[in-house]
């Protein structure tokens, strides 16, 4: 996640601002459920972006 909020805080602050609202709601909530769903989004996001390069 540090990777894509160098990556994207580089293009646009409104980017970095909700990546690090995300940052936060994954370190305030006591569960894993935060932290599963932005694995997940990351995860479709990346295989979006793998296939639509090619």
């Amino acid at each position: 996640m540090m990777l894509v909020m160098f990556a994207v805080g580089t293009m646009n602050l409104l980017w970095m601002a909700l990546l690090a609202m995300l940052a936060i709601a994954e370190k305030a909530q006591a569960g894993h459920f935060v932290t599963r769903i932005a694995g997940a989004i990351l995860l479709v996001w990346a295989a979006a972006l793998l296939l639509l390069s090619a």
